[in-house]
């Protein structure tokens, strides 16, 4: 019944459909080309607003890193001269240690109980560093801080004499079989 319909409809129109509407290709191709620099010029506007949060983002990074550097500094800023010396000497031994340590590419995980031990002691140093600032005593947390380094360092060396016996051992066992 649809078909009829169709039918009739197209036979009755005959002469409309079998005219040729003319072309405009120029018109065509200008819509295309205005609808192509819109969806640019958005992909633009996007582009440029992501790039400023990204740098608004960086910058209060920046600023919250720097600021609470500062912090530190300011906590710190009650130690005498040969307190500063000493806990600078400490923090070089201890990161000399801890550079020999992945220089030799040791797995500290292997060594739970020391891995334990350096976790509590960094819990440790956070907390005499919170309390340093607040702290009417600085002579004792001064002498905590450089026991924390100490300590640090002892493990540190325990980590690397342990690694250093196990290699003579496997070496040892090598020459035996």
């Amino acid at each position: 019944m649809n078909k009829d319909n169709l039918e009739r409809y197209i036979t009755s129109n005959r002469d409309e459909f079998d005219e040729i509407e003319s072309f405009n290709q120029e018109l065509v191709w200008a819509k295309i080309e205005s609808n192509t620099k819109t969806k640019i010029n958005s992909i633009w506007k996007i582009i440029a607003i992501s790039s400023i949060g990204l740098l608004i983002g960086l910058a209060a990074l920046f600023a919250y890193t720097t600021y609470n550097m500062n912090q530190n500094f300011e906590t710190l800023a009650g130690l005498t001269e040969e307190q500063e010396m000493k806990r600078d000497e400490m923090i070089k031994f201890v990161s000399m240690k801890e550079q020999m340590v992945e220089e030799k590419n040791i797995d500290i995980n292997e060594f739970a109980v020391f891995k334990q031990e350096l976790e509590g002691l960094d819990e440790i140093e956070k907390m005499v560093m919170d309390d340093f600032s607040k702290s009417v005593n600085k002579e004792k947390l001064v002498k905590s801080m450089l026991q924390y380094y100490e300590s640090k360092a002892r493990i540190l060396e325990l980590i690397l004499m342990e690694t250093e016996k196990n290699k003579d051992h496997e070496i040892f066992d090598d020459k035996i079989y």
